[in-house]
């Protein structure tokens, strides 16, 4: 027997006198100085006057229990401390009997003293938000059925003032009854309130933009409309005045110049709709593996007109056969715009020159190198900031400072590059860099680009005489295509200021088609169109949207609607008069 616990033992051996039971653990010291701990178990027996003359009982080794229990209460120190340096709450519940030991800050962190928390699981669900109750509970019950590894969840506390306080609760079983059924749970209650109150602002912010943006939206949309309208007139009716043979030639030039500022203005129109597009990230991209030369081809054989009026030569070089990763449509418009840039910017008599390169295993690099002033080192940078023109603003060139914006955003949405290097007086390289893709056989493509005046289509000799009702409440519209659809003979036209006109029109005389615009005051487009489809004369009868709302969810919504087609403003004549055409299944000669 180890000499400090001989006392203790002695002790038990006394009581043992009056209990009948002799229970202690102490120290043994083995012969070779090893120290063990054990359990001594005994029933007394006792002469008639009561004294102790015999122990019958056990001596078991428990040293190995005895130092895990050292080591627990090492660990449940530790753990305290932490819990205590965190500021959290430790909570111990005992499932059986309801009773919850609280420690560490739990009572501090909602105000209170220690011991003014009544120790209970029914004090604990009391203080609980109404409104996170069942989510707790159902949560905690998951856990305990075995539904739900761990037992986390967020939830909020009565504090002592009435208030409430968000709490991060975290709990983990750490003793089972002999069926395996939980008995008692140990967790931590950590204070989130400022986390919360973080997110609850974050949340707010993202609220506020997405109203701004959806505002924005509006705005944009609203603006497209109304921008759009009066170019309408501005380019049908100087469309028209192209196909006057009695115009001289003063006024022809003057038609063209109209025809191009309009052009001018409406790119101008588009570009600015598109950078907000961009920005907003309502701008849909269809990635697949593109073949750039082809596009290469067809960009540089669209700005030809622009090099030759200042005999810029064009070339090309590099690798054929590449593709990449990217929305065709979206790289052909950077291309363009970059090599419009190459144009404009460039010297008389200079060249701009393209190639295809390799960069590393899974790039394609397109260089667009121009002869032109170059760009200052300093101020390279103010190039893809919207509306910066670098002093441009002050000559001759045309232009918004939005194009390079635009290509850049662009070019990072299909997961490329864009990057420049120039020197003043000799000239500029823009590069675009993308995923170079494995090219799958592919058949046809763009169409080709036509190209001269216009001119309206003939017709075989005795086509039908077929009619179109327009229905719109603009009057220099309905002049327009009055105008338009006036030079074909196999067409009558009927017009509407109003839908309900409109309405009365079409149930009178089934017209073979209808041209409907969409914002007209008291009803618009879409109510007009559900009152066609739903009348079983009309509803087969084709109908097209004719309008300036130009925005991509607009031409959704056009489509899904019913319409056959969805036009907007202002009206390409050529493409007019092929869709009329196709619809009313006229051949053109």
């Amino acid at each position: 027997m180890h000499p400090d616990d001989r006392v203790l033992v002695r002790e038990s051996e006394r009581r043992a006198e009056q209990t009948g039971l002799h229970a202690v653990v102490h120290r043994i010291v083995r012969p070779d100085g090893a120290v063990r701990q054990v359990h001594e178990l005994a029933r007394a027996e006792t002469d008639a006057t009561g004294k102790t003359v015999r122990l019958t009982g056990t001596v078991q080794d428990i040293t190995e229990r005895v130092e895990a229990e050292v080591r627990l209460h090492e660990t449940e120190e530790r753990f305290a401390f932490a819990v205590e340096g965190a500021g959290d709450g430790v909570w111990d519940w005992d499932i059986f009997s309801g009773r919850m030991v609280l420690s560490g800050q739990y009572e501090a962190m909602l105000g209170y003293k220690n011991g003014e928390i009544a120790p209970t699981i029914d004090a604990w669900i009391d203080s609980v938000h109404p409104d996170d109750l069942k989510r707790t509970q159902r949560k905690l019950q998951d856990y305990l059925d075995g539904k739900d590894p761990a037992y986390v969840v967020e939830l909020r506390l009565r504090c002592k003032d009435g208030g409430y306080k968000w709490i991060l609760c975290r709990g983990t079983v750490i003793e089972r009854d002999g069926a395996g059924k939980p008995r008692r749970m140990i967790g931590i209650h950590s204070d989130i309130s400022e986390r919360k109150l973080d997110e609850q602002a974050l949340i707010a912010a993202r609220e506020q933009a997405d109203r701004a943006n959806q505002a924005k939206s509006e705005f944009l949309s609203s603006m497209s409309h109304e921008l759009r309208t009066p170019m309408n007139a501005i380019l049908g009716f100087g469309q028209l005045m192209e196909y006057d043979s009695t115009l001289s030639e003063e006024h022809q030039d003057n038609v063209q110049e109209i025809l191009k500022a309009g052009h001018h203005l409406l790119g101008l129109i588009n570009e600015v709709l598109d950078l907000a597009k961009v920005e907003s990230g309502h701008i849909d991209l269809s990635l697949e593996p593109v073949e750039v030369c082809p596009i290469v081809e067809e960009c540089l054989s669209l700005v030809r007109t622009l090099a030759d009026k200042r005999d810029i030569q064009l070339g090309h070089s590099g690798i054929k056969g590449a593709a990449v990763r990217a929305d065709r449509t979206r790289l052909k418009q950077v291309l363009l715009n970059l090599l419009s840039n190459a144009i404009k910017y460039n010297r008389d008599g200079g060249s701009v020159k393209m190639d295809l390169q390799r960069e590393g295993a899974d790039r394609l690099r397109i260089r667009i190198t121009d002869t032109g002033l170059g760009i200052p080192a300093e101020r390279q940078a103010e190039l893809f900031q919207p509306f910066s023109r670098l002093g441009a603003e002050a000559t001759e060139i045309e232009g918004t400072g939005i194009g390079l914006t635009i290509t850049r955003r662009i070019v990072e949405m299909m997961g490329g590059t864009v990057d420049v290097e120039s020197e003043v007086g000799v000239g500029s390289t823009f590069w675009i860099e993308l995923p170079l893709e494995a090219l799958a056989d592919q058949e046809g493509g763009n169409a080709p680009v036509a190209t001269g005046k216009l001119h309206a289509p003939k017709l075989p000799h005795g086509t039908a005489q077929h009619t179109v009702l327009y229905i719109e409440d603009n009057p220099a519209n309905i002049k327009l295509v009055a105008q338009i659809l006036g030079r074909r003979s196999h067409i009558h036209l009927l017009t509407a200021h109003t839908p309900e006109l409109g309405i009365e029109l079409a149930l009178a005389r089934h017209p073979k088609l209808i041209l409907l615009d969409i914002n007209m005051p008291g009803m618009d487009g879409y109510q007009v169109l559900e009152i066609f489809k739903a009348d079983a004369t009309l509803q087969q009868i084709p109908i097209i949207a004719i309008t300036a709302n130009a925005m991509p969810r607009d031409i959704e919504r056009g489509m899904a609607a019913g319409f056959v087609e969805y036009l907007t403003k202002p009206l390409d004549v050529m493409k007019f008069h092929a869709m009329i055409d196709r619809l009313l299944s006229v051949k053109q000669v």
